[in-house]
């Protein structure tokens, strides 16, 4: 009895967590609200400020996200190179040192994100997006 007690305890609170985690800060989502930026379905808030840069992750493949992104924003550009992918407001053709000068996003696998942020061992699609003032 007492050993089922702890699994449950301990399936709720696995459960409980992305859920807790989720909870963006009034602020930082009042500054994604006013650029227009969404927020990729089910991705779970980790830390952050838009100006410098807000983390989430997500289960689903950075593929999947990319896509979601990219049909999201049609008219920005992407920046793919040394492994790194960046959606960016601004013209194509623009280097990684320009692009932080626009609204960005950046996806890539993060296999350190459920050890840093306490989510699921699943959730390494890292979602980094940065609305610079």
């Amino acid at each position: 009895m007492r050993k089922a007690l702890v699994v449950i305890l301990l399936g709720l609170l696995t459960w409980a967590v992305p859920i807790l985690a989720a909870d963006i800060p009034a602020g930082v989502k009042a500054d994604l609200d006013g650029a227009g930026i969404e927020v990729y379905p089910g991705a779970v808030y980790c830390i952050g400020s838009a100006d410098m840069g807000v983390r989430f992750a997500t289960k689903d493949s950075p593929e999947a996200v990319r896509e979601w992104f990219r049909k999201k924003y049609p008219g920005w550009s992407v920046r793919e190179e040394f492994g790194m992918w960046t959606l960016y407001d601004g013209p194509p053709g623009k280097d990684f040192g320009d692009i932080v000068s626009f609204s960005n996003v950046n996806v890539q696998t993060n296999k350190q994100l459920p050890g840093w942020h306490s989510l699921p061992e699943d959730m390494t699609t890292e979602i980094l997006i940065a609305l610079p003032q």
